[in-house]
C-alpha cells in the first residue's frame, strides 16, 4: 500500500507522511523552495508552486516528482535521465553544479595549492566524510583507511557528521590510532565534530585549502570531484539508487577511484603514493578542474528572485 513497484513511494505513503505538516498561510501566493525529494512531493501533492533542487548528478526514476514547477538540476546528463523516466522537459532547469558557495569562492586557489603540493611532494592531506546514516561497513573502511595514510606520513581530517554520539564512536575509534603507532604525530590527524550541516559546512571552508583528496559515499560529495578538482576514493558498498550513477559518472570522467574491500582501506596510504608516482592524482586532479559550471547555488538563487 506504501510502497509501489518502483522505487518512488506511494501518494498514500505521501499523503499520510504530510499530514502533520502544516504551513502558516498556505493560500498566500509563494514559492516553496526545497532540496528533500519527500518535501517536494508532500508539497506538491498538495498543489503548492514547489522549485525542488536536485543537487546531485544522479537521476534515478525516484527523483521524478510530478507537479513540481520546477526542478533544478546540475548537468543536462541529469536532464536528459529525469526526461527519460516521465519528466517534463519544460520543468527542468539545468544550473551548474550546486556546491557550498564557501568552497566555490576558493576553488582556483585550492586546486593550485594541492597542485603545488604534488609537485614538490608534500605530504598529502586526505579528508574523509561519513554519511549521516552512519552506515558500518563505510565507518570500518574510514578506520582502515585513516590508519594507512597516517603510517605513510600523509595527514587525515575526519569529519564525523552532526549525530553526537556516533560522532563520539567515531572519535574513540579514531583516538586508538594514536595508541596503536608509537611514532603517531597528533598534528596529523584532524577530528571535526559538529553540531549541525551548517557548522560542518563552515569547517570545510576552513580546511579545504589543505585537502587534496576526498574519501566519502558517492552522494553530493560527487561534485566536488566532478567541479573542484578534488579526486574522490568512494566508500563501497554503493548505498543506495543515486550512489551507483554517481560513482559511474565520476568514474568515467576519471575523477573517482573506488574502495570496494576493506583491505583496499588499509592500504590506502600504498596505493596513493603509487599512484602519485605515475602522476595518475595529478590527471585526476585535471580531470574536475573547470570542467562544468560551479554556479548552481548562484543560478538558483538568481533565478527564484527573479521568479518573485
Amino acid at each position: 500500500m506504501f510502497r509501489q513497484k518502483s522505487a518512488s513511494p506511494s501518494s498514500i505513503f505521501i499523503t499520510i507522511l504530510g499530514s502533520g505538516l502544516k504551513i502558516d498561510n498556505e493560500d498566500t501566493p509563494a514559492i516553496y523552495l526545497v532540496e528533500h525529494p519527500l518535501v517536494a512531493r508532500i508539497l506538491a501533492n498538495r498543489g503548492l508552486p514547489v522549485f525542488y533542487i536536485h543537487g546531485e548528478i544522479a537521476a534515478p526514476e525516484e527523483c521524478v516528482i510530478p507537479g513540481i514547477t520546477k526542478c533544478f538540476v546540475p548537468l543536462e546528463l541529469t536532464k536528459e535521465r529525469m526526461v527519460g523516466c516521465g519528466a517534463t522537459p519544460e520543468s527542468i532547469i539545468v544550473t551548474g553544479l550546486v556546491i557550498e558557495p564557501e568552497l566555490v569562492s576558493t576553488a582556483e586557489n585550492n586546486y593550485n595549492l594541492s597542485r603545488a603540493r604534488l609537485n614538490t611532494n608534500e605530504p598529502l592531506t586526505i579528508a574523509f566524510f561519513i554519511s549521516q546514516a552512519y552506515p558500518k561497513p563505510h565507518i570500518n573502511k574510514i578506520m582502515a583507511a585513516v590508519e594507512s595514510v597516517i603510517r605513510k606520513g600523509m595527514k587525515a581530517i575526519v569529519f564525523t557528521w552532526t549525530e553526537p554520539k556516533k560522532a563520539r564512536q567515531m572519535k574513540n575509534r579514531l583516538d586508538l590510532i594514536s595508541e596503536r603507532n608509537p611514532k603517531f604525530n597528533a598534528e596529523n590527524l584532524k577530528i571535526i565534530i559538529s553540531n549541525s550541516r551548517p557548522a560542518e559546512n563552515q569547517k570545510m571552508g576552513e580546511f579545504m585549502k589543505e585537502v587534496d583528496i576526498i574519501v566519502a559515499a558517492s552522494h553530493e560529495r560527487t561534485n566536488w570531484a566532478v567541479g573542484l578538482g578534488l579526486p574522490i576514493f568512494v566508500l563501497f558498498p554503493l548505498i543506495g539508487t543515486y550512489a551507483k550513477q554517481n560513482f559511474d559518472f565520476a568514474f568515467d570522467q576519471g575523477v573517482a577511484l573506488p574502495i570496494p574491500k576493506i583491505e583496499d582501506a588499509s592500504n590506502l596510504g600504498d596505493r596513493l603514493n603509487k599512484l602519485c608516482g605515475r602522476s595518475i592524482l595529478k590527471e585526476m586532479m585535471q580531470n574536475g578542474f573547470s570542467t562544468y559550471s560551479l554556479d548552481g547555488a548562484r543560478f538558483i538563487a538568481d533565478y527564484v528572485i527573479n521568479s518573485l
